[in-house]
């Protein structure tokens, strides 16, 4: 029996709680950045939207 990709991806940025999110973090030491691409952490996070999420974080007052 051939396994779907998509069992591997994680949950959708709205759908997963902060508290989860948080504790996955918390398991790894990658940095920030490849945390929020890897898909079997957080899903649909890509490459424009990670680095959106840095220049609002460093701008924001």
């Amino acid at each position: 029996m051939i396994k779907s990709p998509l069992v591997k991806l994680a949950a959708d940025p709205f759908e997963i709680s902060l508290n989860d999110f948080y504790h996955k973090l918390q398991k790894t030491t990658r940095v920030i950045k490849q945390v929020l691409l890897d898909q079997s952490i957080i899903s649909g996070i890509g490459n424009i939207y990670a680095s959106e999420i840095f220049v609002f974080s460093l701008y924001s007052s």
